[in-house]
């Protein structure tokens, strides 16, 4: 059997999916005359997909972001990871005002965005020393940091140590869980910061 790798969507308690899907089998297997059964089926897949897409979008809780707009931002950051993105451009992605989103990401994810994307960079070059061999400059402008040394300020900051001292670490205690060995690849070449 073949992995499925297309999008797909995630939804909880779609309960109602559950009789709309035995009425449309039952039409599907009924005896009907066909046209009168084909204008039935495609109500019933009408409401389905209604009921499956409106659950997909709620969010867990009022006042969240639901889990396709966690998913999209995340997948944002970290296409563009050597960017300096802001929060307006997380907010533009969703379709929230700035204000808005910032209130209801710092709910979501208990902090400011621009805090979250500070982290999700320096995971991304804790992975980096975890995997490959390229010196902590290289990192750090592959991060889109103009200052190696930011990098590292920010890396002590949130990792507790330094990225020397990380990767060191690292290396005396093995690969990371997960991490398979194998050539290491690299972060792409630094460009440039877009103004």
């Amino acid at each position: 059997m073949d992995d499925f790798n297309g999008p797909f969507l995630l939804a909880d308690r779609l309960w109602e999916a559950h009789s709309l899907l035995s009425q449309l089998s039952g039409e599907l297997s009924d005896g009907s005359p066909v046209e009168l059964r084909d204008e039935r089926v495609r109500g019933l897949l009408t409401v389905l997909f209604t009921s499956v897409f409106r659950a997909a979008g709620r969010s867990e809780a009022p006042g969240l972001l639901s889990r396709s707009a966690q998913q999209l931002i995340t997948e944002l950051a970290d296409r563009r990871i050597h960017e300096r993105l802001r929060a307006v451009d997380l907010a533009d992605a969703v379709d929230l005002s700035p204000d808005y989103f910032t209130r209801v990401f710092r709910r979501t994810f208990g902090m400011p965005p621009r805090e979250w994307l500070m982290r999700r960079r320096i995971r991304h070059g804790a992975w980096a020393l975890d995997i490959s061999d390229q010196s902590i400059t290289e990192i750090a402008h592959a991060l889109g940091y103009l200052d190696p040394f930011l990098f590292s300020r920010q890396f002590k900051l949130t990792m507790g140590m330094s990225p020397q001292t990380y990767r060191r670490k690292q290396r005396l205690d093995g690969p990371p869980a997960g991490i398979r060995p194998g050539p290491a690849p690299r972060l792409p070449p630094f460009r440039g910061l877009r103004l």
